[in-house]
């Protein structure tokens, strides 16, 4: 979606030679903001408006410099407050992104368990780490409940929401655990 080749024949060169669907949106005229609760775009929000979550702005729903995906929400209501442009937002969730699962959510989402309450997945049980992996996903569809709960009350705005994954995850299935990116535990 943000590259023209596919996965087969990706090359960051490659891709670096075209615009991304982000940069086609502002060519079109609408003000595209990224905001972003991860480690950064990849070269994907490259010149579009970058916002990083800051611990410090939203202190209740930080902690140890990491943010929970609520501050999202939060940061999306100031960001459509902020202008009467025609905007695209786009929300780099933290989510679901292992091996931390129990780091991703508040202790009141716990309702798997036993939860996997270590990044060492070693010392987990696959169904501890589904649990906790469960818990996560809880909380990712209530983030989303309430960015479209929040969107609904914008009377002066015609708004969307597209969701996407940006991967997969694998808890274990032939013995691997890892992200479509990156194997964490192997074989």
């Amino acid at each position: 979606m943000f590259s023209l080749p596919g996965r087969a024949d990706y090359a960051k060169s490659y891709a670096q030679q075209y615009e991304s669907l982000l940069d086609v949106l502002a060519h079109a005229g609408l003000e595209v903001t990224w905001l972003d609760n991860q480690s950064g775009c990849k070269g994907v929000c490259d010149g579009v408006t970058t916002k990083a979550l800051s611990p410090e702005e939203y202190a209740s729903l930080c902690q140890d410099g990491r943010c929970l995906d609520e501050a999202l929400v939060q940061a999306l209501t100031k960001q459509i407050s902020g202008t009467s442009a025609d905007q695209v937002v786009v929300l780099h969730q933290l989510g679901n992104h292992g091996p931390s699962y129990y780091q991703r959510y508040p202790d009141d989402y716990e309702r798997f368990v036993p939860a996997c309450t270590t990044a060492d997945l070693a010392k987990c049980s696959r169904d501890d780490i589904t649990n906790s992996y469960d818990n996560a996903i809880l909380y990712t569809d209530t983030v989303l409940d309430q960015v479209i709960e929040m969107l609904k009350r914008q009377d002066d705005y015609a708004t969307a929401m597209i969701y996407l994954s940006d991967h997969g995850e694998s808890l274990g299935e032939k013995a691997y655990i890892c992200t479509v990116f990156l194997c964490h535990c192997s074989r």
